[in-house]
């Protein structure tokens, strides 16, 4: 059975799960059309596509129906795709931090000003992407792994 949801819902799981206020500062329409993106992005991983017998977005009503290959619950599922979609908008949102080109130049600065290791700051970054990325993928796991009809029968 298809469920129906609205991108609000994961749109809100994301934004309580990075803490970017640039969000704030751009415009209604701006943010949304980047969160967008970002549900796109994450959706289109293979990791995440594999779970669904069908995932329709529908951008002009921000709607989403998906079924699931494996059911458990229908309630259980809601809540699990939206948690497995935002962890991917994350992921999403912390590519392009890792990527920017501030990581990527020496920075110079005078004799009064504090220096942090560049090298230490990007290995924390990248250190946060895989942390996003085994988080997702486990919960994807354990998904299949406690509710296998094969395990339940005696």
């Amino acid at each position: 059975m298809a469920t129906t949801f609205s991108y609000d819902e994961v749109f809100n799981s994301f934004l309580g799960m990075v803490s970017d206020y640039e969000f704030l500062s751009m415009s209604g329409s701006d943010a949304n059309e980047l969160m967008t993106e970002y549900l796109h992005k994450s959706i289109s991983k293979p990791y995440t596509r594999r779970l669904f017998a069908s995932i329709i977005l529908k951008d002009d009503i921000q709607q989403i129906t998906f079924e699931m290959k494996y059911v458990v619950d229908e309630s259980a599922d809601l809540d699990f795709v939206i948690n497995i979609l935002a962890i991917g908008m994350a992921i999403e949102w912390t590519l392009p931090q890792v990527r920017s080109k501030a990581n990527m130049q020496q920075f110079y600065g005078g004799k009064e000003q504090n220096f942090y290791s560049q090298a230490n700051h990007i290995s924390e970054l990248r250190g946060l992407l895989d942390d996003l990325k085994v988080e997702q993928q486990k919960l994807i796991k354990d998904r299949g792994f406690f509710n296998n009809p094969y395990l339940d029968k005696t």
